[in-house]
């Protein structure tokens, strides 16, 4: 605990007066370190439970269809797109550049839930976001870069043919539920200790 003293009460407002700019302050107040940070390039904490709400839709979604083998089709996924490049991998009609093409979406809907949905969630603020909050979301998503990484060089050298393309295309999703996981995980850990020791 610092000292209450005028330089101290100095130090607080100062903290408040920095709130709103994007950098991190480091004080020396009698050779000790005062960290004042504002968190950059986070959601609001209200959007993590629109984050949860989404992700979950989206898994959902992915997991019945590669469970049941299923693939929706007519009015409802089935619509016209903008594609920005058309290679006709899987029709020969209009390829090319700027083209409107005719497109299943059920795909790309359960992408763009699950990569947003894991995004407002593992990068929204914590109900109380410090230093050591952030330490933790940082080496997490250190964490995950290593294990997607070490993942993917395994699979390359050990699996082949089409389930090597599958695990291709899960692995968009894969470093950041991995990220989410270990955050979250440390997260109540080191919650969990401190309740203990309290």
């Amino acid at each position: 605990m610092y000292p209450k003293t005028k330089d101290w009460y100095f130090l607080l407002n100062v903290k408040y007066i920095l709130h709103f700019n994007n950098f991190t302050l480091h004080l020396k107040y009698q050779s000790k370190t005062i960290v004042i940070m504002k968190m950059r390039f986070l959601f609001p904490h209200k959007f993590k439970i629109y984050g949860w709400i989404t992700l979950v839709i989206g898994l959902l979604l992915g997991i019945l269809l590669q469970l049941n083998n299923v693939e929706p089709s007519g009015d409802f996924s089935t619509t016209k797109v903008f594609a920005l490049y058309n290679d006709g991998f899987l029709t020969e009609k209009d390829t090319g550049f700027f083209k409107i093409i005719e497109n299943d979406i059920s795909d790309e809907i359960i992408t763009l839930l699950i990569i947003i949905g894991g995004v407002l969630i593992g990068f929204s603020r914590l109900k109380v976001e410090d230093e050591f909050s952030f330490k933790l979301r940082s080496e997490s998503l250190i964490w995950a870069f290593y294990v997607s990484s070490a993942l993917t060089i395994l699979v390359t050298i050990l699996i082949f043919g089409g389930i090597y393309f599958n695990f291709l295309l899960y692995n968009l999703f894969l470093q950041l539920l991995f990220f989410i996981a270990r955050f979250h995980y440390v997260l109540y850990k080191s919650q969990k200790e401190l309740s203990y020791e309290e």
